[in-house]
């Protein structure tokens, strides 16, 4: 996908015709449903498919042995090598470092049998991802490689897209995810080193707090191909923290509530539209404390909407008018007033009149939409959530 600025060459009648590259590629997979509409007003050939993440999540585990022996990285390649589909996937460790030997943080499997009794159902996708959270990391496509990463590695970007509500947004709104309206579990695990075992607890999955909804884990709904949800749901993701000097479970779950309490409190969520094709993208400013501070100046330079993926890095400005001015105030209930009267959303207003001054002003994308028709033009439209960071001495991430 990519602006080729002109149908034509020059002047000429040649056909500005666009070539595949890794710079333009959005994703590499393959058609699952394909379809024709001939009528007196329209002509239409479309295709429907998924990436290539289909070919692990479309088949399912047979149970074969996993050596534990082998690090993280060498065991997901074990894996993918099983299926003459994907065998030829390149499996990235894009850590910066050496992984763990998987038996180091699976202490509970025995060795001579490998990876427990899959469930029933289960793809090879499932057990990739099971892997995956027990090493505190996360792994996805990229094209037609398998990436393993951290994941403030993947959200440390060097580059930020810029979104200035009054100049290149449609819409924008802002949620704070609150209650029992959670996205994410958290796996919180401490090492006892005299006793060499790893003991862990799931939240809320193991709480008894009925304010954290306690006793049930938190699910996110399956969709089929067609966007229509399909049972069971699955578990959403989990976010993984190791703990130091505790060793008790019942301390271990008191301490993973307090963290899912404070994570969800923090919880802020939003989405945008946009009809520009080119996005400002500007350096980031960091702090000595590892913080970011909001940053928008000439030094902007535009890039192409489909530099834009999940996970990519965009920060939302006011018009920088109004930005000047409610730096200003410091009455988050005067900050709110202000935008109100400047036409914005009461709800927006509230968003962004309580987070101006947090210690992150960035956002991550969650998920990223296009659409180009000879009618309506370019629109993208983006789901994005905030990075979250603790400030504990005692989680080791």
């Amino acid at each position: 996908m990519e602006d080729r600025g002109a149908i034509f060459k020059g002047t000429g009648n040649s056909l500005n015709i666009l070539v595949p590259t890794d710079k333009n590629g959005i994703f590499i997979g393959y058609v699952d449903e394909e379809g024709m509409k001939f009528s007196d007003t329209d002509r239409s050939v479309t295709l429907e498919g998924r990436d290539l993440t289909s070919l692990f999540t479309d088949a399912k585990y047979l149970g074969k042995p996993v050596p534990l022996t082998e690090k993280v990285d060498d065991v997901i390649r074990s894996l993918v090598k099983q299926q003459e589909s994907t065998k030829k996937i390149e499996v990235v460790n894009a850590t910066g470092g050496d992984l763990p030997i998987l038996a180091n943080l699976a202490p509970d499997l025995e060795s001579t049998s490998g990876i427990v009794n899959p469930k029933r159902g289960t793809s090879f996708w499932d057990m990739i991802q099971e892997i995956i959270e027990r090493s505190g990391l996360i792994c996805y496509m990229d094209l037609d490689k398998l990436i393993i990463n951290k994941p403030r590695n993947l959200f440390k970007k060097q580059k930020i897209k810029n979104f200035i509500y009054g100049k290149n947004l449609k819409d924008l709104s802002f949620s704070r995810k609150l209650g029992r309206h959670r996205g994410f579990n958290i796996l919180v695990r401490s090492v006892n080193i005299r006793k060499k075992n790893v003991i862990d607890a799931a939240i809320p999955k193991e709480s008894k707090r009925l304010d954290l909804g306690g006793g049930v884990e938190v699910t996110t709904p399956q969709l089929d191909k067609d966007g229509k949800k399909i049972e069971p749901a699955k578990a959403a993701p989990y976010l993984v923290f190791n703990v130091t000097d505790i060793y008790n479970k019942d301390k271990l779950i008191e301490a993973g509530e307090s963290i899912y309490e404070e994570l969800s409190r923090q919880q802020l969520e939003g989405s945008l539209s946009t009809k520009e094709m080119k996005i400002p993208e500007s350096p980031y400013k960091e702090r000595e404390d590892g913080s970011y501070v909001p940053f928008l100046s000439t030094e902007s330079t535009p890039v192409d909407f489909n530099s834009i993926r999940n996970g990519s890095a965009i920060q939302v400005f006011l018009d920088i008018s109004d930005l000047e001015k409610v730096k200003t105030i410091a009455s988050v209930v005067e900050r709110k007033r202000y935008l109100i009267k400047q036409q914005f959303e009461p709800k927006v207003a509230e968003a962004l009149a309580e987070s101006m001054n947090r210690t992150s002003y960035v956002f991550y994308v969650k998920s990223v939409t296009f659409e180009l028709d000879q009618n309506n033009g370019f629109n993208m439209d983006i789901d994005f959530i905030n990075f979250i960071e603790l400030d504990n001495a005692n989680l080791g991430v």
